[in-house]
């Protein structure tokens, strides 16, 4: 885990010590094409640590991406050719455990102000649930939450996308007549043995205070959790949680 911490992330935990312990996890994304004789593959990981002030991003410095890189060249007995690496800020959302919710306040932010003391703090929040249903069951019932969604919210629906499995409510780049803007892009990927996770990830931008700009703002995971219990409810999960 060292060699995703930073110095700053140390003193958010009150250690100024190399040695100091940083709790998250750790985040890898691989993906596989084929071309031609060969197989490109794009990969990349970070770290997610946790905080007193949250969940935030911790940027890597590459020796976890190359010794993971450096056993699978053992394991497959291929040689991998790894280009000079590119570094790029992490848009990783935030993670917020669900709590199931039968309702929301429509006319409130919905923002966690403890969590903007963070400088680095994402505006994007993501809350994940598992449940144990068909797919195409689950993509109904996303579609069913997401109009009520925009009807409780104003945030219209828009970027349905079956083969992937996803739908879009709101923008941040469209007004909507308050200090806020939000986006809710909801997605289902078929794990399996663990069933269908539901991923919900909500943008917000909120006005400052002399509405002259638009800043990012940490969501508190409330609406995020509305929509996922009105998904699971609707397949049949009645208390709104995956036994």
């Amino acid at each position: 885990m060292r060699t995703f911490a930073s110095c700053q992330l140390m003193a958010l935990q009150g250690s100024s010590q190399t040695s100091a312990r940083t709790l998250g996890s750790i985040l890898v994304e691989v993906s596989l094409r084929p071309e031609g004789d060969h197989v490109a593959m794009d990969f990349w990981g970070n770290c997610i640590a946790d905080t007193e002030l949250g969940t935030v991003p911790a940027p890597s410095t590459g020796k976890f991406e190359q010794a993971f890189l450096s056993k699978l060249a053992t394991i497959t007995g291929q040689q991998i050719a790894t280009p000079k690496s590119t570094s790029l800020g992490l848009d990783a959302p935030a993670e917020e455990p669900y709590r199931f919710r039968s309702e929301f306040d429509p006319d409130d932010r919905h923002w966690n102000p403890l969590r903007t003391l963070h400088p680095g703090v994402s505006d994007r929040t993501a809350v994940k649930m598992y449940v144990k249903a068909p797919i195409a069951t689950v993509w109904r019932a996303t579609l069913q939450a997401a109009e009520q969604l925009a009807e409780i919210r104003g945030a219209a629906v828009g970027g349905i996308d079956p083969k992937f499995f996803r739908v879009q409510n709101g923008s941040i780049n469209t007004d909507n007549g308050h200090d806020w803007r939000e986006e809710f892009v909801t997605t289902l990927t078929d794990e399996e043995d663990y069933g269908v996770r539901i991923t919900v990830v909500r943008q917000l931008r909120v006005l400052s205070r002399d509405s002259s700009s638009w800043r990012g703002a940490p969501s508190d995971a409330e609406i995020e959790s509305w929509l996922i219990g009105r998904i699971l409810l609707a397949v049949g999960v009645t208390d709104g949680s995956q036994k």
